[in-house]
């Protein structure tokens, strides 16, 4: 079996715990071989609780609506999250891609 071809949706990824928001940065868009001034996306970084803390990048289309008072305490999860496994070329380990439309901060 093909793991790469495998798709995890975000309750897979969770283990049905929260995310802990931890930052969120800009991702600027390459083209011809290097980086442009056109933000392309966000990488927003979460921590899984359910996952003994491991933290995650999730590459999210849809500008966050956040504060850096929300960094270490909010609780959020994705719209339109979808994942999958890659083989590392540098390690050989596999590791895990995370693309999301929007971040959703709970109440």
């Amino acid at each position: 079996m093909d793991i790469s071809k495998l798709k995890l949706n975000w309750a897979s990824i969770t283990n049905d715990k929260p995310a802990i928001l931890v930052s969120c940065s800009e991702a600027f868009k390459f083209e011809n071989g290097k980086y442009t001034d056109e933000v392309d996306h966000y990488k927003v970084y979460v921590c899984l609780l359910g996952m003994e803390w491991e933290k995650v990048a999730v590459k999210v289309t849809e500008k966050p609506v956040i504060t850096e008072e929300m960094f270490g305490k909010a609780r959020v999860h994705f719209e339109g999250f979808t994942a999958k496994f890659y083989r590392n070329s540098n390690t050989g380990h596999y590791d895990v891609s995370c693309n999301a439309k929007s971040l959703v901060v709970e109440k």
